[in-house]
């Protein structure tokens, strides 16, 4: 918001308007995690809880195991086309937007459990083109719409608030910390690999 408002003045003391806001400082943030990740035990509750019989279904188990399995961020989900899953050296890979991006120039090796759950899924969404958005509400006034951050969101707080994950420190953006955690410590704490999966450009 300081940003913001800092922004502003700077443009109006091009007209003149004495800028208020030279002196005013940005606030200090730390840049250490607030998110926990889930445990094993949470995860693989939640897993197990999330029933697959209608399309609804089908469609938030795929976003959860893209989320536990791939870290994807919510913009990444949202930005995501059926025609950015493809294959390269015999794996199967979704091609990413993230933030701050203008193109796909990134992507993820999808692993059998989460290949298995997009199949699922677009088997049971039946119509749809390639370029069409992956992942769509299901509302009767928004059909085929695409799912936005804000959605994928409520989806995914739904899925911890029933299974009693969800507090202060365990949010939606937890799934990501879960992946990314659980690679660096099945790698013994290779940090550049990590950093890698994760699409930082910081490793810090």
């Amino acid at each position: 918001y300081l940003a913001g408002v800092r922004s502003l003045f700077k443009y109006l003391e091009t007209l003149g308007i004495p800028n208020v806001m030279s002196t005013i400082k940005s606030v200090k943030q730390s840049k250490t995690h607030k998110k926990l990740p889930l445990t094993r035990e949470q995860a693989l509750t939640i897993q197990a809880n999330i029933k697959r019989d209608t399309l609804l279904e089908k469609r938030d188990y795929a976003i959860y195991q893209l989320c536990l399995r791939n870290g994807l961020r919510e913009i990444e989900l949202e930005r995501a086309n059926v025609e950015d899953i493809s294959t390269r050296d015999d794996e199967n890979i979704l091609y990413l937007q993230g933030k701050f991006q203008n193109e796909k120039n990134t992507f993820v090796v999808l692993c059998s459990t989460v290949m298995e759950a997009l199949n699922d899924y677009l088997l049971a969404r039946k119509d749809y083109q390639m370029s069409d958005p992956l992942f769509i509400g299901l509302a009767y006034n928004k059909p085929s719409t695409r799912l936005t951050t804000r959605s994928i969101r409520r989806i995914i707080t739904k899925m911890l608030i029933d299974n009693n994950c969800k507090n202060k420190r365990v949010t939606p953006h937890s799934l990501r910390h879960t992946a990314i955690t659980s690679l660096v410590k099945a790698n013994d704490n290779d940090l550049l690999q990590a950093q890698v999966f994760a699409r930082h450009s910081d490793v810090n």
